[in-house]
């Protein structure tokens, strides 16, 4: 192998200049050097020679066939048989990983700072902040090795601290580097037509991920003009723009050190204004619709919607603080941000709204009124009664207000007066904000209010009125096909019947409000309403502890927290800790308790739904905890609880060693059968034995294998808790498939793993009630049946290699297809121990 860097070589030599740069005379000396034996070339360091390179590869392949060539590059030379790899950049580690120190980006972060001396420690504290640097990196190796060159000087939190305050951490050039990562990024941008580098620039004022529509608006482009998407391609092909494509819309977006350099050129370019401008119009258009919609049918589309663009809206209102002379654009992209005070984003909202009123503290505008009721809203959920009551106050006053307004207003001062305890002015508040609805035409609002009015009624020593008020809400609801207004009428009368007891009419609003959820939920949206999936797995968490006992809900309740985390709100999973820790203690599982307490996270968000039982004074929140660290602690409490361990296909106790045994281990499995113990690396074909042998003569879906649905003809959850276990370790070793098949350059591998891993998804998503409304299953149904039959094929052909006896017992036992089944020869108990 011959490896040569073209790092020195001045920018923009031809073939020949290259060639000499090689130690050859001319580009015919090296082709003809090269024939003599077939070998391999790597030219390293390309992107100032594109052209060069070219040329000179063309010329090699050429002269001489039987030679290979390997270019690094940020974009392909274009060429005739050409196979281009991407290198992605490295995977961002979680920040509460229990092999942080194993993370590819860590590991190079800390093999680089102890190559240049730093001495800092390297205890999990600070691998954790290392991994949040590599994070705001990108996983970028280069931007991760010119970062960990500083750590002599300056510890992890320093280079991170340096680095949100833009300190250029990616510039060698002091150390004699040649510039680092921003000036080889200036460079590619030097280097673009003039028509990329002018569209790369512009999408910088672009926050987060965008669609091509999006795209052409802040260009500045029509729709029909097909400029802007053929800019992107080539930014893609240059590695200057990541895409994420599915089969309905690719989504964009610029790395943080592109985005930076991108925006210092749009400044440059003298562009910034115009291209701001553009960009604050687009939201303007967008925060119309979704009001528009919104008002008159509060759907889990708009909330949805105001999801995806919720980041790009508050950069928006922030744009127009700082160059707008009047707050109407600036008003009218805030109002649609209601929504986003209830998906975990309250404390963005009301710090955005705070610098927009400080703007233009009285000015009178439309829509003024109604925006400081959501800015009240905000105030409200973050506990700040006296804020919220003041801003409110405002909005209530102002000349202007519509029934909008007073809806909003009156609903803010409602949600503090419960965080308050003031069940008085709660309840006056919610009947002011529900007789504005009723005025205004807000029929949802309307409902929802009352809904919150039955809330107060129980708190105020009335359940019967409470509930049949909440059951009212959730019929109009139900017939007027209002899912959302009916999903948290259900809540709050399920929560009223747990409050007194009556678990058979949870059970009854739970299953209700299941159905519901699924409606709710819009084209892949994750979000949930009002914490509502992970309340509901709440309730049944606790109508089946106290009808079976603590043991029997542990399942449930590792689901309620896993759907929390899921939405990503500190609330969410807060709320569903807490719950789990107040009903063990009742029970009598003191540990449990006490280890879900501490797993806690603090936020400063307020839950208006009233405690199912007292809180425990011992209770407490830790402010360390990130949302993933308080799910890993949790889910281990509730582990340790011994409901989750060994699966019995005859529901009898542990066996005796005489019994055949099926036991996981870490990434082996340990098999006994017929007085013969072996071991095997764990496959996932075993794991879908592991599952046919615990319930023998049965038939099961291939879906269900998969860990996705369990099909029958009963009413009931879509997953049972097995199925759950199986599919949570299932995308684990569908994700560390696709990082080893990607480490070992074999795309192929990757793409079947990523396959396999979006039908996992897809369809847990639509059984959950995470992907919208039922559908059919045809194509993926067979790519399960397909998928289940190589895996359980393969792990018996494995299984028999290490235990013939077993491999003949499985291959005449187990039945494969849509429907799988474990039809044993003769009557075998078998212990299945998913470790």
């Amino acid at each position: 192998m011959n490896f040569v860097s073209l790092d020195a070589i001045p920018a923009g030599s031809d073939a020949a200049t290259i060639a000499g740069h090689i130690g050859h005379s001319s580009v015919d000396n090296l082709a003809l050097q090269l024939s003599t034996v077939d070998d391999l070339l790597v030219l390293d360091g390309c992107d100032h020679v594109v052209t060069g390179a070219t040329e000179l590869v063309r010329s090699l392949l050429a002269a001489h066939d039987g030679i290979s060539v390997v270019v690094t590059t940020r974009e392909p030379l274009r060429l005739e048989y050409e196979f281009v790899q991407v290198i992605s950049p490295f995977r961002i580690p979680e920040l509460d990983s229990p092999e942080l120190a194993d993370e590819p980006a860590v590991a190079l972060f800390v093999e680089r700072s102890r190559a240049v001396g730093a001495s800092w420690p390297d205890d999990a504290a600070t691998l954790a902040v290392v991994a949040e640097l590599c994070r705001e990196l990108d996983g970028l190796p280069l931007a991760i090795e010119l970062a960990a060159s500083r750590s002599r000087l300056l510890s992890p939190e320093e280079l991170r601290s340096a680095l949100r305050r833009k300190v250029d951490l990616l510039d060698s050039s002091s150390r004699g580097g040649g510039g680092g990562l921003r000036a080889a990024l200036v460079d590619s941008l030097d280097q673009l037509a003039d028509r990329e580098r002018r569209i790369l620039c512009r999408l910088s004022v672009l926050p987060g991920s965008f669609d091509v529509a999006t795209a052409q608006a802040v260009a500045g482009m029509s729709e029909e003009s097909l400029e802007t998407v053929n800019a992107l391609d080539a930014l893609v092909e240059c590695s200057l723009l990541q895409v994420e494509r599915t089969a309905s819309v690719s989504a964009y977006r610029l790395l943080a050190v592109v985005h930076e350099v991108a925006a210092d050129g749009l400044q440059a370019s003298g562009e910034a204004d115009a291209t701001g401008d553009r960009f604050a119009d687009l939201m303007v258009q967008t925060a119309d619709r979704l009001v528009a919609d919104g008002l008159q049918h509060w759907s889990g589309e708009v909330l949805g919607a105001i999801a995806v663009k919720i980041t790009s809206l508050l950069a928006a209102v922030e744009w127009c603080v700082e160059h707008d002379a009047t707050p109407d654009r600036a008003l009218r992209i805030y109002l649609p941000l209601l929504g986003g005070v209830h998906q975990s984003r309250s404390e963005e909202v009301r710090r955005c709204g705070e610098r927009l009123f400080a703007r233009w503290p009285d000015t009178p505008a439309p829509l003024r009124a109604e925006c400081l009721g959501v800015l009240a809203t905000g105030a409200a959920v973050a506990s700040d009664s006296a804020r919220t009551h003041e801003i409110a106050g405002r909005a209530l006053a102002d000349p202007g207000i519509s029934g909008v307004g007073r809806v909003i207003a009156n609903r803010a001062i409602m949600l503090a007066a419960l965080a308050m305890g003031d069940l008085e002015d709660a309840a006056t508040a919610a009947s002011a904000g529900e007789a504005a609805a009723i005025e205004t035409g807000m029929h949802p609002f309307a409902q929802e209010l009352i809904a919150f009015r039955a809330s107060i009624e129980d708190r105020r020593g009335r359940p019967e009125e409470g509930l049949q008020m909440a059951v009212d809400v959730a019929l109009d609801a139900e017939e007027s096909g209002d899912a959302i207004t009916e999903l948290w009428a259900r809540v709050v009368a399920a929560n009223i019947a747990a409050r007194t007891g009556d678990w058979v009419d949870v059970r009854r609003q739970v299953e209700a409000a299941r159905l519901a959820s699924t409606a709710a939920a819009v084209n892949g949206w994750t979000v949930r309403v009002f914490r509502s999936d992970a309340l509901l797995a709440s309730y049944a968490a606790m109508a089946t502890a106290h009808l079976a006992g603590w043991s029997e809900s542990v399942p449930e309740w590792c689901d309620a927290i896993g759907v929390a985390a899921a939405g990503g709100g500190a609330l969410e999973v807060a709320a569903t800790i807490r719950s789990a820790a107040t009903l063990a203690r009742r029970m009598g599982e003191t540990r449990v308790a006490d280890e879900l307490d501490a797993a806690i996270p603090a936020t400063p968000e307020v839950d208006v739904l009233p405690e199912i039982f007292e809180r425990d004074p011992r209770q407490r929140a830790r402010p360390q905890l990130s949302i993933a660290s308080a799910f890993h602690a949790a889910l281990g409490a509730l582990h340790q609880a011994g409901a989750l361990g060994t699966l019995r296909s005859d529901g009898a106790p542990a066996s005796s060693p005489e019994h055949a045994l099926l036991r996981r281990d870490g990434d082996t499995w340990e098999i006994a059968f017929a007085g013969v113990t072996a071991r095997s690396r764990h496959l996932k074909g075993i794991g879908d034995l592991a599952m046919l042998l615990s319930r023998p003569n049965t038939e099961i879906h291939a879906l269900e294998l998969m860990g996705v649905v369990q099909v029958s003809d009963s009413i009931g959850p879509a997953i049972d808790h097995r199925a759950r276990q199986s599919y949570r370790a299932q995308v684990l070793d569908l994700q560390e498939e696709i990082d080893e098949a990607r480490s070992a350059n074999d795309p192929a591998r990757a793409e079947r793993a990523e396959d396999e891993l979006d039908a996992l998804v897809t369809e847990l998503s639509a059984a959950l009630g995470l992907g919208g409304r039922s559908r059919e299953t045809g194509s993926t149904a067979e790519r399960a049946r397909s998928a289940v039959t190589f895996r359980i094929r393969g792990a018996i052909k494995r299984v028999a290699e290490q235990h013939d006896a077993l491999g003949r017992h499985l291959s005449n036992s187990v039945r494969t297809g849509t429907w799988c089944s474990y039809v044993p020869e003769q009557p075998q108990v078998w212990e299945i121990d998913l470790g």
